[in-house]
């Protein structure tokens, strides 16, 4: 019987952020990458379409460029950080708990984003420039 070892069927981190966003989606928070530049405006208009289909949407959301996602290798790893915005009350803590489940972690980075980190330390490549350098779980 030929096995796998373990390490190359657990998903990658990237795969492991689609699942966050799906879960966060499931509980009423629109979660998406997005083409644009500016956050706060893609925010702006995520929150016009829910309100537009459902009139009392709280209209939360978490977004994450399309242009930082290249703190991925092209295996799915983070490498460094990925910053996310959000919007909404309550988002940054069930954000937290939905990357959490997954094994992502994060640390506030101003009051409307965070930053997300691997969780599982065999997972990280962090390089001694990132700001998670030297940190200790």
């Amino acid at each position: 019987m030929n096995t796998a070892p373990e390490e190359s069927v657990m998903p990658a981190a990237f795969d492991r952020l689609l699942l966050a966003f799906s879960t966060l989606r499931s509980y009423g928070i629109e979660a998406r990458i997005i083409e644009g530049e500016n956050p706060q405006a893609e925010m702006d208009l995520i929150q016009d379409q829910l309100r537009q289909r459902f009139p009392s949407a709280t209209g939360c959301c978490l977004v994450a460029l399309r242009s930082d996602l290249d703190c991925f290798a092209p295996d799915g790893r983070l490498v460094k950080p990925l910053r996310i915005h959000h919007r909404g009350l309550s988002v940054f803590p069930a954000a937290r708990g939905a990357l959490k489940k997954f094994d992502l972690d994060v640390c506030e980075d101003g009051e409307s984003r965070m930053l997300v980190f691997d969780a599982r330390p065999e997972s990280r490549d962090v390089s001694f420039d990132s700001p998670l350098a030297g940190l200790e779980q």
